[in-house]
């Protein structure tokens, strides 16, 4: 029986490179303890980190199949701590829901979570809180991959307008005050 929630995460690498998006994907923790059991422990603070002209993401990767509980969105603490747009850093979740795969930032999905008021959210939610990643086939290539590097372009823009924002802010705060900026 196929994997899709690792069939997912190698298409997703695989976008990334032939998009020249670095991704670095995070070893899971392996085995612990002594027990025959499998369980991973909870030390990485994501999946895997995505690169892209001065845009770091740090991501954790999901799949189901009609909706995704906000319970197995286990790295999210780790991922609120690294939201950082004014140095270019953030975090949220890709997710791939009924085959559309979406980037959720960890802020929207602090949002989303209080404004929905479910236990888990679904495509269409995330199409109202996240950034759709549009499918394309690569030339030369057969099958459809997620195309992230847009994803990438609206944060490099929301890095942009976030700075302008503060830079905006410090000018009028200086002017207030009589300071030459």
């Amino acid at each position: 029986m196929k994997n899709f929630g690792k069939a997912f995460e190698s298409d997703f690498k695989n976008a990334c490179i032939e998009q020249g998006i670095d991704y670095t994907r995070l070893k899971d923790a392996g085995w612990q303890g002594e027990s025959t059991v499998r369980r991973f422990t909870p030390r990485n603070i994501c999946d895997c980190i995505l690169f892209h002209h001065s845009i770091i993401v740090f991501a954790e990767l999901k799949h189901r199949n009609n909706s995704l509980p906000f319970k197995d969105i286990t790295q999210i603490e780790d991922l609120r701590k690294k939201w950082n747009p004014e140095s270019g850093v953030f975090s949220g979740v890709v997710c791939c829901l009924k085959r559309e795969v979406f980037f959720i930032s960890t802020v929207n999905i602090d949002v989303m979570q209080s404004a929905l008021g479910k236990k888990s959210f679904n495509a269409d939610d995330a199409n109202t809180y996240g950034l759709r990643v549009v499918p394309i086939v690569p030339k030369g290539k057969k099958k459809v991959r997620p195309h992230f590097l847009p994803v990438m372009h609206a944060l490099i823009e929301s890095r942009r307008n976030s700075v302008n924002s503060i830079n905006a802010q410090r000018t009028a705060a200086n002017e207030e005050i009589g300071c030459a900026s």
